[in-house]
Parts: C-alpha cells; sequence; structure tokens
C-alpha cells in the first residue's frame, strides 16, 4: 500500500442539513456528559451558518452565547488586571460575555479576524477551556464560524489557532435544504422565488468571475419578504437579474387564473421557464387561495396537463408534503384524490421517498 498524499479540501465538505445533524450529535454527547467540545464551521457569506447554530441551540434548549473576537482590540477587553481595594494584589476580571452556566454554546464568530494580542487569549480558552480566572463550565460546546477563504485565507490562519478546534467543517450552499426551510417559514411570495430558483439555480448562489459575491442563500430570503412590492426588490438585485424576476413574477400571477385554464382560455406553454410559473402558481393557490381547495386536485389536473414530467412530479411532491404536513391530512387520504395519471407519473419519484407523519424524506437509494 502506497503512503497517503494529503491534498485540497482540509474540512469535510458537507451540506447545511448534514453539517446541522453532525454538530446537533456532539452537542447532545456534551449535555449528556458534560464534556466540553469545540468545532469550527468555515462557510462563504449567507449560506446561513450562523442561524442553523442558533436554531440549534434553540431546539436543544442550550443558552446561546455569541461573542464576536474580531472586535476585540486586545486581550484586555477579554481579560483586565486590576489593584484590589487594599492596592496589595491584582485581581483579573473577565470582561466578555462568556457563558456561567453548564450546556451552553458559546458561538465564536469573527475569530479569524482577530489580533495576535486576543489570539494568544483566544488560545487559551480552546486548549485549556478557561481564560484567566474564568473557567468554562461542563456541557459547553464552543463553535468558531467563519467565511473560510472570503475571511482570511487558510494559508495565513495560524495553525496553532486552527488546531485547538477538534472538529473542523466546512458546509456549502444546497438549494434542497434551502427550500424546505423557505417552505417551513410558510412566507406568502415563497413558491415563486422558490419555483424562479429551481428554473435559474445558477442564481441560487452566484460569485462573479472576479468572486464578488451577488446572490446568497440570505439575500433570497430577503428578497421573499419584500417580492410584495417589486419596486424594493429592485433595489435588491442585479439589474439584469432582476428583469427576468419581475418577468416570472408577472408570468405567476397571471397562471393564478384558474378559470381560464379551466375554460381552455389558457394553454400549458412549451417553455419550461413558463411551467416553472405555473407550479410557483399552484402552490400559491394552496398556500394563500383557500377557495379553491375543495376541488385542489381537479384544477390540478387541468393546470398540469402538459406539462413536463419533472415539473408534474415537483409539484404533486410538494402537494404531498403541504396536505401531511399543514393541513395534517394522512398519506392514503392524499393519494386517494390524486388522478391516475399523476399516480403514474410519481411513481418513479415516490419509491425515492418515505412518507411519514411529519412530511417526506429522500431516503439513499
Amino acid at each position: 500500500m502506497g503512503k497517503t498524499r494529503l491534498v485540497d479540501e482540509e474540512y469535510v465538505v458537507l451540506t447545511m442539513h448534514d453539517m446541522k445533524k453532525r454538530v446537533k450529535k456532539i452537542c447532545e454527547a456534551c449535555i449528556k456528559s458534560g464534556k466540553i467540545e469545540t468545532i469550527e464551521i468555515i462557510g462563504p457569506p449567507g449560506v446561513g451558518k450562523s442561524k442553523i447554530v442558533g436554531a440549534l441551540a434553540t431546539e436543544l434548549g442550550m443558552p446561546e452565547i455569541d461573542v464576536r473576537f474580531g472586535h476585540f482590540a486586545d486581550s484586555s477587553e477579554m481579560v483586565m488586571k486590576v489593584l484590589n481595594l487594599n492596592h496589595d494584589a491584582i485581581n483579573e476580571i473577565v470582561l466578555a460575555r462568556f457563558p456561567k452556566v453548564p450546556n451552553c454554546l458559546l458561538r465564536m464568530d469573527e475569530f479569524r479576524h482577530a489580533n495576535d494580542d486576543v489570539r494568544k487569549g483566544t488560545y487559551q480558552l480552546l486548549e485549556d477551556k478557561c481564560l484567566g480566572p474564568y473557567t468554562v463550565p461542563a456541557g459547553t460546546v464552543m463553535i468558531g464560524i467563519s467565511n473560510g477563504s472570503e475571511d482570511v485565507p487558510l494559508e495565513d490562519l495560524d495553525n496553532g489557532l486552527r488546531d485547538r478546534f477538534k472538529f473542523r467543517v466546512k458546509v456549502v450552499p444546497d438549494f434542497k435544504d434551502w427550500c424546505e426551510y423557505i417552505a417551513a417559514k410558510e412566507y406568502v411570495q415563497g413558491p415563486t422565488i422558490m419555483a424562479f430558483l429551481k428554473y435559474n439555480q445558477d442564481l441560487f448562489f452566484y460569485k462573479t468571475s472576479e468572486g464578488h459575491i451577488l446572490l446568497t442563500p440570505r439575500r433570497w430570503e430577503s428578497i421573499i419578504q419584500e417580492a410584495g412590492d417589486m419596486e424594493l426588490v429592485e433595489m435588491m438585485v442585479h439589474p439584469a437579474c432582476f428583469i427576468v424576476l419581475n418577468q416570472f413574477v408577472k408570468k405567476v400571477d397571471m397562471f393564478r387564473n384558474v378559470k381560464k385554464f379551466v375554460s381552455g382560455e389558457l394553454k400549458v406553454p412549451d417553455d419550461i421557464g413558463d411551467q416553472w410559473a405555473i407550479y410557483a402558481a399552484i402552490m400559491s393557490d394552496l398556500t394563500v387561495d383557500v377557495k379553491y381547495e375543495d376541488k385542489c386536485f381537479e384544477v390540478f389536473e387541468e393546470k398540469m396537463r402538459g406539462m413536463d414530467a419533472d415539473i408534474q412530479c415537483n409539484t404533486q411532491l410538494d402537494v404531498i408534503r403541504y396536505y401531511l404536513t399543514k393541513k395534517k391530512v394522512s398519506l392514503s387520504d392524499v393519494l386517494i384524490k390524486l388522478p391516475a395519471p399523476k399516480k403514474a407519473i410519481l411513481g418513479a419519484v415516490v419509491k425515492k421517498y418515505q412518507f411519514a407523519a411529519s412530511g417526506l424524506v429522500q431516503t439513499s437509494t
């Protein structure tokens, strides 16, 4: 057997969903055992690193403390030495807002920006689990978060600091994870923007050839929140992107005219982008236009006739997810309502999913 050569990525690369699962496992073990662990999470800006960590702390009931190490001018802002009242001894006072109780999550933002003096204190905190008179409480998980090469290049980062994080992971933007997150938020304009991005996934996380990041998952969530007023959205995206997005939003509004579809006045277009607009209209009908809900499957049958098979599958799977999770309808009741042709179309796709009370979960097959 030849020698192993280490090249390229120094970190395991995970989606946000997988990263959360692994960090959760570590946190649960710390809560149970009282052990203190250190984790470094790097990834491009705007993918939701801090948001996921915050959500995980809430889910596990762990108090979350956010300390921005890059804001410290020197280590005296972390621990200050002062004379006692008798002026015969020097006491150390911890100024930083570090965890005071067990089972906390310490989020160490911007630690890569810390100067050399602050890094010395960070070394002690990570390695010895203390800082001057301060001792890290049992069960604490210390998570360093940074933007990776967008912050400080790996080769320029102190190896001593990097090595003091026991676990290290790099996260990448994941469209599927983001869609599930947005769907759970139930934004009114969520279906429209998700459909636009399903057709234009290259815009989900967009970086120019010069390395400038123009669009991120965080930016798209902000756009969803303002998408009811396209004049505001125009100030949030690149002009070329806005032109395409605005055209798509107008088509979604046009395709939501159910009566015209049923009467045959509107036909399913051949253009795939237009068909994704129909998908957005269908999902918008479900979330806000409840007056069609009783006959929704008949309406879907009319709207989906002639659509691309993949788009039909996406639509039906999201309809099923909606009824399972939002309306608490059983899977058997949903499948009974589906038109026979759609059952056949879904056949190949459904095999990749397991249906549970909580919704649809993709399997490994």
